[in-house]
């Protein structure tokens, strides 16, 4: 992927309680977000 087209997030602190219900059965980097990326 070029660097043009790079897109970054960062989780970071908490619990992520509010994420619980994405995150109860799979890990969130691997959570999808926006059909194309994941958390």
């Amino acid at each position: 992927m070029p660097k043009e087209e790079m897109i970054a997030m960062l989780l970071a602190g908490g619990k992520g309680t509010r994420l619980g219900v994405l995150t109860r059965n799979i890990a969130k980097p691997a959570v999808p977000f926006g059909a194309e990326y994941r958390l």
